[in-house]
């Protein structure tokens, strides 16, 4: 598959010298903005029918709502049958082949960058070293003999009761 033209991978960021194929850069680089396609178990169902409930929540009339459901259950069904019926995209088959290069790639991660609107591609290990040393400073980090959150939260709730 050939690069789009004008199309660069500038929100991928490599620090290792790896080949991959162009399609898989491409996807690597998309802009974080971009939606990927769902796989079809994965279809976000469940929030569909619960932004619909909470959208009802407002419809005082049971009739209304009840027409309202039965509507919104149609166009999800039909949606769902369109879904698994498309034929694969070139975004669904460059999706797959980088899934793929980074499951075969298992020495690699892919991050997001601290700053900017990056994705990083690096060594698993040079990223390990790096977490070790950032969580090492102990300028920065404090060691924690136990987990603080309950006494946190039991704080919390004694200063909500009293305002």
């Amino acid at each position: 598959m050939a690069r789009a033209p004008g199309r660069n991978a500038s929100y991928l960021v490599k620090m290792v010298d790896v080949e991959m194929p162009v399609e898989v850069e491409d996807v690597l680089g998309l802009s974080p903005s971009v939606n990927l396609p769902y796989k079809t178990s994965t279809l976000p169902v469940l929030d569909i029918i619960t932004d619909v409930e909470m959208i009802l929540g407002d419809v005082e009339n049971p009739e209304k709502r009840r027409a309202v459901r039965a509507n919104a259950a149609t166009i999800i069904h039909n949606g769902i049958s369109q879904y698994k019926n498309q034929p694969e995209s070139p975004l669904d088959t460059a999706v797959k082949a980088a899934r793929s290069f980074l499951i075969d790639h298992s020495e690699l991660i892919l991050t997001r960058s601290d700053k900017g609107k990056t994705s990083v591609l690096m060594s698993r290990e040079e990223y390990h070293d790096k977490m070790g040393s950032l969580l090492g400073d102990t300028r920065v980090y404090k060691f924690q003999k136990a987990n603080p959150t309950n006494g946190i939260q039991k704080d919390a709730t004694i200063w909500l009761t009293i305002w």
